[in-house]
């Protein structure tokens, strides 16, 4: 890591490149906990690294409010300047993996974790014997990562609005469907008291076109992750309704009669634009992408006879 050093008013000491970015991270999440996970070091070095900076400093830069971090206006000042250094760092760093044309050396995928199971997992293994000199650190996550800070270098999201700064295309549409565990789904019918199991941001009513299907239908448990959703599901614990590369894909579990495919969000690849011009970048989203939109059927649910 390049060591930066920042003159921040007439007295001051130099202060490095690693504290200025503890204290961007204190700002930005307003606490030590979150700092810390956000840099992936313990809360006690992130107390610390900020003591010795404020002391090199001579001068309070967060005023302590229970566990919450509060800006002085001197931190509010030391987090503009280092701000305007981590940009120039990073698009360094951009500039320089766009400039890499060689096929090696580390690249950042994420992806949810139903997608690497499904699909990805193969396709990264094929991938990584064609092209054994690079390192693939693979990120199994939903959450929002960011391709700007060079987190990730390539992100397969599933998404109808994709930040539209970024670079790629959509390499499949999706539909979706209600399943249920395979020793049910065929005995479903109108007299079936069945739970129905919704995620969180549905909300707990039961949705109008399974009371169509299932009048009697009631609502079950809520989740906030499908992974945990399909796995209560294959217990014959309910129905839910999940997009058909995960309920297809799934030997415990049947598509329920009398219900229809319903349009589902698409599966993005994603990067940043100043990498689109790496080579191993390049490679990747291309062979990823166009294995993908192979199987399309797996995706839309739809198969021909």
């Amino acid at each position: 890591m390049l060591n930066f050093e920042i003159v921040l008013c007439k007295n001051a000491h130099m202060i490095e490149w690693d504290s200025l970015r503890i204290i961007l991270a204190i700002g930005r999440n307003g606490s030590l906990s979150a700092a810390a996970r956000e840099l992936g070091i313990n809360h006690t070095t992130v107390s610390r690294r900020l003591a010795s900076a404020e002391q090199q400093l001579k001068t309070r830069l967060f005023d302590r409010r229970g566990k919450q971090m509060e800006a002085t206006q001197a931190g509010v000042s030391v987090q503009i300047h280092a701000a305007r250094m981590e940009r120039a760092v990073l698009d360094m760093n951009r500039a320089l993996a766009a400039a890499d044309d060689a096929m090696a050396g580390p690249l950042k995928i994420t992806a949810p974790q139903l997608l690497i199971q499904s699909h990805l997992a193969a396709i990264v293994a094929r991938f990584a014997e064609d092209y054994p000199s690079i390192e693939i650190h693979l990120d199994a996550s939903n959450d929002i990562v960011s391709l700007h800070n060079r987190d990730i270098d390539v992100a397969l999201r599933i998404s109808d609005t994709p930040d539209p700064s970024l670079f790629g295309r959509r390499i499949a549409r999706q539909n979706r469907c209600y399943y249920a565990a395979r020793g049910l789904a065929r005995t479903l019918g109108p007299d079936s008291d069945v739970p129905c199991l919704a995620f969180r941001w549905w909300g707990p009513a039961v949705p109008g076109e399974v009371l169509q299907i299932l009048p009697k239908a009631r609502p079950g448990m809520m989740f906030d992750d499908m992974t945990a959703a399909l796995s209560v599901l294959k217990t014959g614990a309910g129905i839910a309704r999940l997009p058909c590369f995960v309920g297809d894909a799934d030997p415990a579990l049947d598509r329920i009669p009398g219900f229809s495919l319903t349009r589902y969000m698409d599966v993005w690849i994603l990067t940043h634009p100043d990498l689109k011009g790496s080579e191993k970048v390049r490679r990747f989203m291309r062979y990823a992408g166009d294995r993908i939109a192979a199987r399309k059927a797996d995706f839309t649910g739809i198969r021909q006879n």
